[in-house]
């Protein structure tokens, strides 16, 4: 019943379904054109790849400025992002430019962090039907004044949660526990290959066990069937994909800042 997920095989109807196109989309079309049918989760990556780009070349080139300079630039840049549904990389670097501040030891943060956590949670989970939720009230309090109540809700719930691991130490420590840094080190391949596991396991598993089984235990057991799959293969993916990826791309950057000399006065300069 998700439109979203029907996306793929709209598209595939009417357009070329053949390995040249895979592998145009997987090497230009994701980032230049956003033509990303056959994963609709790859929709984040040219958002993610152009707004990297430009958070990696605004902080080079505010490096040299005052702190009160990069956070009043990277304040006006998420006025700016925002009307382009890219706010939050400035509100992630504005909350690094505040991570001293947010971890500052003492009751107060520690206390700040608990509830940026809660808060965090919240507003991050608040459904897409919220009707008939404890969230209806807040929704209609909030769209007399907010245009996407729902979508900055879920945008302030990220902040919140990149805040309150910034300075809440019972989450800190969390995440540097040997299970969650394995599942962090999978997180990107199980982004990549979640989409098509649900539209061919799990789905597959709900048309054929529900008329026998009836559809809230099918559920119980496509999802874990789900999640086995999911870490299975984004581990392997890692370890055949990722890992060699990043390898190359760090012996690339080697590589060139070996060719590079010091410049007197200027930092180091291309050969």
């Amino acid at each position: 019943g998700s439109d979203w997920l029907a996306m793929p095989f709209g598209w595939l109807a009417w357009q070329a379904n053949s390995l040249p196109v895979l592998v145009g989309q997987s090497l230009w079309g994701i980032f230049a054109t956003a033509t990303h049918w056959w994963n609709p989760a790859l929709w984040t990556m040219p958002v993610e790849f152009w707004g990297s780009a430009g958070l990696f070349a605004a902080c080079t080139a505010l490096r040299p400025a005052p702190g009160w300079v990069r956070v009043a630039v990277l304040a006006a840049g998420l006025v700016g992002l925002a009307r382009f549904n890219a706010g939050g990389f400035a509100i992630g670097a504005l909350l690094w430019e505040g991570r001293a501040l947010l971890a500052r030891p003492g009751l107060l943060a520690w206390w700040g962090g608990a509830w940026a956590f809660a808060g965090g949670v919240l507003l991050g989970g608040a459904p897409y039907d919220m009707l008939g939720t404890p969230y209806w009230p807040a929704f209609v309090w909030a769209s007399s004044w907010v245009a996407e109540p729902l979508l900055v809700a879920h945008r302030v719930g990220a902040a919140l949660l990149v805040a309150a691991a910034l300075s809440w130490p019972p989450l800190q420590w969390a995440l540097t526990r040997r299970a969650l840094l394995a599942l962090g080190r999978v997180s990107f391949m199980v982004y990549l290959c979640h989409i098509i596991v649900l539209c061919s396991l799990a789905s597959g598993l709900v048309v054929w066990l529900t008329p026998d089984w009836g559809y809230d235990a099918v559920s119980g057991v496509a999802l874990g069937a789900t999640l086995v799959a999911v870490l299975g293969i984004a581990a392997a993916m890692t370890a055949l994909v990722d890992a060699p990826a990043t390898a190359l791309s760090r012996w690339a950057e080697r590589s060139a800042l070996a060719r590079t000399v010091p410049v007197r006065g200027i930092g180091r300069r291309s050969a």
